[in-house]
């Protein structure tokens, strides 16, 4: 069996899927999820930015989720990021610390693919 992590990081909250695959029809089995609310977006819509206490604070889950995913031995990692990201003027710099500090690639997902992957649950 295969065991593979996502992580959304939304503008509210993060989430963690921990889940494994039983084979050729790849059909995942949850075993263990996580959420942390972080307000990464809080104050963006009024500066344009997201704020250096958000930032810490969502970089602090990350690296909590990283340890929970190295200790469940999890093969494969995929983490996407969503409308705070995508919107602020500083998106592109919290992504390259959040790469940095995790050794992650983070996709930041455009409207329509967050709206479809919402849409999959």
């Amino acid at each position: 069996m295969a065991t593979y992590a996502a992580v959304d990081i939304g503008t509210n909250a993060l989430r963690l899927l921990i889940a494994e695959t039983d084979g050729p029809r790849r059909d995942l089995r949850p075993l263990l999820q996580q959420r942390r609310i972080t307000r990464l977006g809080a104050g963006l819509s009024r500066s344009g930015n997201i704020s250096e206490e958000a930032q810490e604070r969502t970089l602090q889950a990350l690296l909590s989720f990283q340890n929970t995913i190295r200790d469940q031995g999890v093969g494969k990692v995929t983490v996407a990021a969503t409308s705070a990201v995508r919107e602020a003027q500083n998106g592109k710099e919290f992504l390259r610390q959040a790469e940095k500090v995790t050794g992650w690639t983070i996709e930041v997902l455009s409207g329509e693919e967050e709206a479809r992957r919402t849409l999959l649950g």
